[in-house]
């Protein structure tokens, strides 16, 4: 399977899955992304608007994941991110697809992710001539009420 059919694949996973999807340009370069709301009571009466962004890659390192995940916040913001803390957050899915993933990379997602005010952030890489998906597996202290459902969404797109 090709990168672009991969990418294709998790298309259609994300919109069975309930997400508007649209290519975007973001300042790095082409992407697809997913969105969908959801408000849960258990989370504090909060609404968390969810963005996949899928970007494929030649070459998954850490310097083009960070680029990613910044770019992927930054479009999460612009959209829906205004009233971000007032029962209202944003939580960001940046997935690298590649088939050739640098151990850096692999190291980078697989570590605790990055905070910011009121953005959850959960960067995976899914190696496509391995079919492994890598994400942090830890638990996740500043968002934790989220991660389950953040990782059935990326479960959900890739499959894995």
């Amino acid at each position: 399977m090709t990168i672009e059919d991969r990418v294709e694949l998790i298309r259609q996973r994300m919109v069975e899955d309930g997400n508007e999807v649209s290519p975007v340009q973001l300042a790095g370069g082409s992407a697809l992304v997913g969105y969908q709301s959801k408000f849960r009571w258990k989370w504090m009466a909060t609404k968390v608007h969810l963005f996949i962004v899928v970007v494929a890659v030649p070459q998954a390192t850490s310097a083009i994941m960070a680029a990613v995940t910044v770019d992927a916040i930054n479009h999460a913001k612009s959209i829906k991110g205004k009233f971000r803390g007032l029962q209202s957050g944003v939580a960001v899915i940046p997935i690298l697809v590649s088939s050739d993933v640098l151990p850096e990379a692999r190291a980078t997602v697989e570590s605790p992710p990055g905070k910011q005010f009121a953005v959850i952030q959960f960067p995976a890489i899914l190696d496509a001539s391995a079919e492994q998906v890598y994400s942090f597996a830890g638990r996740v202290l500043v968002g934790g009420l989220y991660t389950s459902w953040l990782r059935e969404r990326l479960a959900r797109a890739t499959m894995s």
